[in-house]
């Protein structure tokens, strides 16, 4: 059930996201409803209410791990281009990914990946369009990670140390390295 200002209205529509008061809504702008809980976080049964996740109490956490599985298509065409993150035909594919510092601030980590050869593939990544070992580097150059897969299309060698497995983004903006077997 939602709420369009207090008209209860019932939906199938499964497509609910916050609003910027944290409220969750449908994409008409409908308050979806819920009993509430109290300070506790025990369910208040009884009248239904606008349902709000709370997040102020919750303190920020910058990203830890970020986690992907994806396919890389095999038929593409191996690029000899030097990579620039501006020249589409410089890489294969791209996957951008919304990262957090310890501020919880929302950052931009793209990468960048292109076909160099038979079951060979580079990765360049940039956060927020810096490089993550030097992010004053001008210009920008991509930190770059080599990936190669057997015939049945597994990886075979993990990414190296400074890989973006390793990389944290500081309150301020800027990248940093952790240090570590990776």
């Amino acid at each position: 059930m939602v709420s369009n200002n207090g008209e209860k209205l019932y939906t199938r529509a499964g497509n609910f996201h916050t609003d910027p008061n944290g409220y969750v809504i449908d994409n008409n702008g409908d308050n979806l409803q819920g009993y509430g809980v109290d300070a506790n976080g025990n369910v208040q049964k009884g009248a239904l209410t606008n349902l709000r996740v709370d997040s102020s109490n919750m303190p920020p956490k910058a990203t830890g791990e970020i986690s992907i599985a994806s396919n890389l298509n095999s038929s593409m065409p191996v690029i000899t281009k030097t990579f620039d993150p501006k020249a589409t035909d410089s890489y294969s594919t791209t996957m951008s990914t919304t990262i957090y510092d310890n501020q919880g601030n929302a950052h931009t980590l793209d990468q960048y990946f292109t076909k160099t050869g038979t079951n060979t593939w580079s990765m360049h990544t940039l956060i927020d369009g810096r490089s993550i070992s030097d992010p004053a580097t001008d210009p920008v150059v991509a930190d770059e990670t080599e990936l190669k897969f057997d015939s049945a299309g597994n990886l075979i060698t993990s990414p190296s140390p400074t890989s973006t497995a390793n990389i944290g983004v500081n309150a301020d903006g800027t990248c940093y390295k952790k240090l570590g077997t990776g």
